[in-house]
C-alpha cells in the first residue's frame, strides 16, 4: 500500500440560518503508487469547528507512520496542523450550492441502498419531507447547502453521506469570506503541560504504556502510540489552544527515552480457554520451549528478550497482560495477580 500524498489545502465557510459557523474542508491529494501522480480535490468535511479539528487530527496521525506525506517526503503530524489551523485562520466565502442526493450501488452515488431508509428519516426529521419521499422512490431530491445546512451535516455525522459526495468543487472556493468573524484564530491557552504516561521499551519496537490505575498494556510501536495521541488531542487543542505541538514533542522523547523492562517483569496469558485455533496453537509452541506457571489468573512467563516478541506476535493484546515491579522494589516484590482476567486450562 503507498502513500497519500497532500499537496494543497483550502478551507471555507459560512454561517448556518441558525447563524452557527460552517466550515467546509477541501484537499488536494494523491496516492504514491498510482502513476501517473494527478493530485484532485475533495471535500473532507462539513460541519463544526469541532468537527474539523477532529479531522484535521483524525488525518494528521498518519503523517507520523509515513502513510500521509507531501510532496517533499515526509511531514510531521505538527507541521501538516499547523498548515490546516492557517486555512482555518482565514476561510474563503463558501458559497450557496445545490446538494443533489442520489441512491444506488455504484460508488458515484450520494447514499447506499441498505442506508436509504436511515437518510430519508434522517430528511424527515429535519423537515425535509417531501426530499424524504423522493429518495425513498428512487428520486434525486435536490438541497441547498446555506438552506438546509443542518440536514446535510447531520448525513455526513451520521455516516450516510461521504463530504465529497455532498460536495464535488473543483477548484474550492478562493474569495476571503465576506464575515470576518468565521476565521478561527483563538487566543493561545494557558501552557498547561501534562507528561505522557509512563513507557517501557518491550522489545525494539514495541512498547508497554502505563495506564491511569498502574496497570501496563501494549501500546504498539512508537508512531502507534503518537499517532493515537494525535488522533485524539483535537479535544485538548479546543481547550488550550495551541498545545498540541508541545504534548506530541514530549510523547515523541518518551518514546526515544523509554527505559528497557526492568528485572523481574512477567507476562500475564489468561483467557486461554476462549483462544481461537490457531491462537490456541501457538500458545502450545510457546510453551513446548518456555516455562509457564499456572495462577488463579492465567498462566505467568518471564518477559525474557527471547519470549516478548513470540508473545506479541502470537497473542497480541487481547490474551495477553504484563506484570511490572516497581523499579525500585525488589524484583518480585510487585506482582500481584488479583483481580486479574480468568483463563487457567493448562497448556496441552
Amino acid at each position: 500500500m503507498g502513500a497519500t500524498v497532500t499537496c494543497q489545502k483550502a478551507a471555507a465557510a459560512f454561517r448556518s440560518p441558525a447563524g452557527i459557523p460552517v466550515y467546509v474542508l477541501f484537499e488536494s491529494t494523491y496516492e504514491k503508487n498510482c502513476i501517473p501522480h494527478m493530485p484532485r480535490w475533495a471535500c473532507h468535511h462539513i460541519g463544526s469547528i469541532e468537527g474539523a479539528l477532529k479531522r484535521i487530527f483524525s488525518y494528521a496521525a498518519d503523517c507520523e507512520g509515513g502513510m500521509l506525506q507531501t510532496r517533499r517526503g515526509a511531514t510531521s503530524p505538527e507541521a501538516y496542523i499547523a498548515d490546516w489551523l492557517r486555512c482555518l485562520a482565514a476561510p474563503a466565502d463558501m458559497p450557496d450550492r445545490a446538494v443533489r442526493l442520489t441512491a444506488g450501488p455504484s460508488y458515484l452515488e450520494t447514499i447506499r441502498p441498505d442506508q436509504v431508509m436511515q437518510a430519508a428519516a434522517l430528511l424527515a426529521s429535519h423537515g425535509l419531507s417531501e426530499a424524504a419521499g423522493s429518495l425513498e422512490k428512487g428520486g434525486k431530491p435536490e438541497l441547498r447547502l446555506h438552506r438546509d445546512t443542518e440536514a446535510i451535516v447531520s448525513l455526513y455525522g451520521a455516516g450516510l453521506a461521504a463530504p465529497w459526495r455532498l460536495i464535488e468543487m473543483t477548484p474550492p472556493p478562493s474569495g476571503p469570506a465576506f464575515d470576518g468573524g468565521l476565521g478561527y484564530a483563538p487566543k493561545r491557552g494557558c501552557r498547561t503541560d501534562t507528561p505522557p504516561p509512563p513507557l517501557l521499551k518491550l522489545d525494539d519496537y514495541n512498547f508497554l504504556m502505563q495506564a491511569g490505575d498502574d496497570t501496563w498494556h501494549l501500546a504498539g510501536w512508537a508512531y502507534t502510540i503518537i499517532g493515537c495521541h494525535v488522533r485524539d488531542a483535537w479535544e485538548a487543542e479546543l481547550a488550550a489552544p495551541g498545545q498540541y505541538r508541545n504534548s506530541v514533542a514530549a510523547l515523541r522523547r518518551a518514546t526515544r527515552t523509554a527505559p528497557p523492562l526492568p528485572d523481574g517483569t512477567q507476562a500475564l496469558v489468561h483467557g486461554v480457554d476462549a483462544m481461537d485455533k490457531g491462537t490456541s496453537q501457538d500458545w502450545v509452541g510457546i510453551t513446548q520451549h518456555h516455562e509457564a506457571t499456572a495462577t488463579p489468573a492465567g498462566w505467568t512467563l518471564a518477559a525474557t528478550p527471547a519470549l516478548v516478541g513470540s508473545l506479541v506476535h502470537s497473542l497480541g493484546r487481547k490474551h495477553l497482560s504484563w506484570l511490572v515491579p516497581s523499579l525500585d522494589a525488589p524484583p518480585q516484590a510487585c506482582l500481584p495477580l488479583e483481580g486479574r482476567p480468568p483463563g487457567t486450562a493448562a497448556p496441552a
